[in-house]
């Protein structure tokens, strides 16, 4: 048996120390080289940029890591409806796909507080979602619209962002827009 502080002792503890610090570092550098490769959202940098002008600590929260889950959303809109209830407003959301419209109930100041209840619920968070949910890519909005009108057989085929732009603005379509599929294109124009 040797003496406790043998030379040999001290490099047997330090060829230990040196395996343990390697295995940690080859663990995180895999934690973090996994981290750094998993694609970022293109709205990334909008949706944090956004996190520094938070209305609310929530809001701060939900956007501060760059993306909006669905129960961020949902919580939003939990917020946003609890608000609202709070000053005598109903607000009923209303699903429509992956995003929610509303109703709002009678009163001369519905409107102005479902506007005031907003800020800091679902103004951004729901503009971020939607923008994730609707056009993950980040395309050209009216382009998507235009090329899911002509492959759900709405709009004639090679109907592109011109042709809709120009009917969008004249209100003359060469389509039926009352015709389901025209709603569903603006709301989710990946749906087909």
């Amino acid at each position: 048996m040797r003496p406790i502080g043998d030379r040999a002792d001290l490099t047997w503890s330090a060829f230990i120390a040196a395996c343990l610090l390697t295995m940690l570092s080859v663990s995180l550098g895999a934690c973090s080289s996994k981290e750094a490769s998993e694609p970022r959202s293109p709205y990334y940098s909008d949706i944090v940029t956004a996190s520094r002008t938070a209305d609310s600590d929530f809001e701060r929260e939900v956007l501060s890591d760059g993306e909006v889950t669905r129960s961020e959303y949902e919580e939003s809109v939990a917020r946003y409806v609890k608000c609202a209830n709070g000053q005598g407003v109903t607000i009923n959301p209303v699903k429509q796909g992956d995003l929610y419209t509303y109703e709002l109930g009678a009163g001369a100041s519905a409107e102005k507080v479902a506007d005031e209840c907003s800020v800091g619920t679902t103004q951004k968070i729901e503009a971020f979602y939607g923008a994730l949910v609707q056009n993950p890519t980040k395309g050209d909005m009216m382009q998507l619209i235009a090329a899911c009108l002509s492959s759900s057989g709405l709009a004639p085929k090679g109907y592109d962002k011109a042709a809709f732009t120009a009917d969008s603005e004249s209100g003359s379509f060469p389509f039926d827009a009352e015709d389901p599929r025209f709603g569903e294109c603006h709301l989710d124009p990946a749906s087909h």
